[in-house]
């Protein structure tokens, strides 16, 4: 029986999970835990965008910074990309001050996380099966102080697939179906990269991202740019700058770069967890070929 049309076994499971009542407390004695609120003066609602600018726009855990170190590594060929200088490369528009961000020359590629918006002229986005995402979520928050480290994986997931851990993102359906719906078939414009791709065949789609920057780099650049932003470099550059500002007020028992393994989230899904993600995500999983069976 196909889960994702059975209208009685979805409204058991959703009447089960997703009740009226108040979100699962996952943090202790902390109201806002959880969430994420950035500095007013920050770039989200205050950058003044170009008609040049590319945005490198995913969901959150989806890969992103591993994505920006290869951008970075791409662009910047000649320099050590590293956590003390990506955000002055790629900057993330979140954690960077508008006037930094406004005095950056063209052409600025920037991290955001935000729902389809139509400022955005030029867009990378970048999508994870949302299984991955969501362990991969689960153990941001604990690095970031967000959640307990005693928080059962199931409780997180209940409130992960509301999207209520970044509100003004959506859920990851959410946020996704937004670009899918606006942005897709605009080819010039806007190019899909899935992490799972990237992960398998790194010569291949970071070949689409040069074309897609118009970059003009050498094949053996490109391969650079690769083994420069692989798990393993990226890891040991954490080890090495545990101290920099964009580890800050996080737990430094937990990694930031902590796995690379496409299949880690099956030792974190029971059956009825999986059937949730199906009822709450499918129809966008279907889209993009991620299996729902």
């Amino acid at each position: 029986m196909n889960l994702l049309r059975s209208n009685g076994i979805t409204k058991k499971i959703i009447d089960a999970v997703f009740s009226k009542s108040t979100p699962k407390n996952l943090g202790k004695n902390q109201s806002n835990q959880g969430t994420f609120k950035m500095p007013s003066n920050y770039g989200r609602g205050h950058v003044k965008l170009r008609q040049s600018d590319v945005f490198l726009t995913s969901y959150p855990k989806s890969g992103n910074t591993w994505t920006r170190f290869l951008i970075a590594n791409l662009i910047k060929p000649d320099c050590l990309i590293s956590f003390a200088n990506i955000n002055d490369i790629v900057p993330d528009i979140y954690k960077t001050p508008s006037q930094q961000l406004n005095e950056l020359p063209n052409t600025r590629i920037i991290k955001s996380h935000e729902c389809f918006d139509p400022r955005y002229k030029k867009v990378i986005y970048l999508v994870r099966n949302p299984y991955s995402v969501s362990v991969s979520f689960y153990h941001h928050l604990i690095k970031f102080n967000k959640i307990s480290e005693e928080t059962e994986f199931r409780d997180f997931l209940q409130n992960f697939l509301q999207g209520l851990y970044m509100k003004n993102m959506g859920s990851w359906e959410k946020n996704v179906a937004s670009w899918l719906d606006n942005k897709s078939h605009d080819k010039e414009q806007f190019l899909l990269i899935k992490y799972e791709d990237l992960r398998l065949n790194p010569f291949q789609e970071t070949k689409k991202i040069q074309s897609f920057l118009s970059l003009d780099i050498e094949d053996k650049k490109v391969k650079e740019a690769i083994e420069l932003s692989d798990f393993k470099h990226m890891q040991n550059l954490e080890k090495n700058q545990n101290n920099e500002a964009f580890f800050a007020s996080t737990n430094s028992q937990k990694n930031f770069v902590r796995s690379a393994d496409l299949d880690e989230w099956k030792r974190y899904f029971d059956k009825q967890s999986t059937d949730l993600v199906k009822v709450k995500f499918g129809k966008v999983m279907e889209r993009l070929g991620y299996s729902t069976t």
